[in-house]
């Protein structure tokens, strides 16, 4: 966690990405998905496409956080957007923003 940590605070989407992760599923910190919607956004925001999709499939599972399918979509839609292969074959699974 502290590399991952490290790596977000540094400047590093995929580091920022895979710690929301860690926050999501509660390994090796307490489970949080306020705090992993927050990094999959960070990620995102700086260039992760799985970042962008991992948003996107909290948004669209709505476990924890608020369920919003068409953002979902629209988080789907960045990240193929920026070459993430699950977030193109989703996007078009969900209605459009």
């Amino acid at each position: 966690m502290t590399l991952y940590r490290q790596g977000c605070e540094g400047g590093d989407a995929h580091g920022c990405t895979l710690l929301g992760s860690m926050f999501l599923d509660g390994r090796g910190i307490a489970q949080d998905k306020g705090q992993a919607l927050a990094l999959y956004r960070r990620g995102c925001d700086s260039g992760d496409g799985s970042g962008c999709t991992n948003l996107g499939l909290l948004l669209e599972d709505g476990n924890g956080v608020t369920q919003d399918k068409a953002q979902a979509s629209a988080w789907y839609r960045k990240g193929c957007d920026v070459g993430d292969a699950e977030g193109c074959s989703r996007v078009k699974k969900l209605p459009q923003k």
